[in-house]
């Protein structure tokens, strides 16, 4: 479930970056039925709690994501559940409102991590590097186009298996937002699950594709394992995303992707 939920991190695409309380997203649906996506929101307007339901390999599950934040209303706490049942609590430690470590415990295997955080002198997340209770050692290091995106990753585990990179397409042309953390958590240096940071407003565009990298017996990332684009993007008057197609490359299926509302005037 952990490699579906960080699929879906790419292949979700939900809506434009403002939304009134008159006009926000409840509902995400995919033709395939694999997947269905709730939003709620507390008194001030902000996501409180991301469900879940779907299928991954034959095998149904929910998961639910609950967000807590801090006075000046940035992100402070997740808790995930799987099945009802508690698996992840994170939390982000602020310095002079930068994240600069990240707590994670897993109830499920008594496991803890402490992570820490660089960054460049343009405020873009450089490298996590983190290390378990059991000894594991984990790693992202990132890179960014010019125009400020998120252009590769790379992913370094103890476990060799779980090493990966991914490298990033970027459409610095397409109006209709619909990266699905920029939406909540815009300039948020994780999502609500990965170490993956999330692109401020100021960079302009929307995500187009990407392809994922496994490592070879001599250490270097060339076994591709999916990959996938994002086009036909549709949205309402009100601007905001509506439909989109996705296709992964690997056995050419394509999904649809939908967004539902409440309150909007169209």
């Amino acid at each position: 479930m952990k490699k579906k939920t960080t699929c879906l991190a790419f292949i979700i695409f939900l809506t434009a970056f403002q939304l009134s309380a008159q006009c926000r997203l409840v509902r995400v649906d995919f033709s395939d039925t694999s997947n269905t996506m709730y939003y709620s929101y507390d008194t001030e307007g902000r996501l409180s709690m991301l469900k879940e339901n779907g299928k991954y390999e034959g095998v149904t599950y929910k998961s639910a994501f609950h967000f807590a934040y801090n006075e000046k209303g940035k992100l402070l706490t997740i808790r995930r559940l799987d099945n009802d049942t508690l698996s992840l609590i994170r939390d982000l430690i602020y310095d002079n409102d930068i994240v600069k470590q990240i707590y994670t415990s897993y109830p499920l295997d008594t496991m803890t991590s402490i992570g820490f955080l660089t960054y460049n002198e343009k405020g873009q997340v450089t490298r996590y590097y983190g290390k378990s209770s059991k000894g594991d050692t984990l790693s992202f290091s990132y890179e960014y186009a010019p125009e400020g995106w998120l252009k590769r990753y790379t992913h370094l585990h103890t476990r060799i298996e779980i090493c990966g990179r991914v490298d990033i397409v970027w459409d610095a042309n397409q109006k209709i937002a619909d990266d699905p953390m920029r939406l909540f958590f815009a300039g948020c240096p994780i999502n609500n699950y990965w170490y993956i940071p999330v692109e401020p407003l100021s960079v302009k565009g929307n995500l187009k594709g990407f392809a994922r990298y496994k490592m070879d017996k001599d250490r270097h990332f060339s076994i591709k394992v999916d990959e996938g684009e994002v086009f036909d993007i549709k949205g309402n008057a009100e601007g905001l995303w509506t439909e989109n197609k996705y296709r992964n490359s690997i056995d050419n299926k394509i999904t649809t992707v939908y967004a539902i509302y409440e309150g909007c005037k169209n």
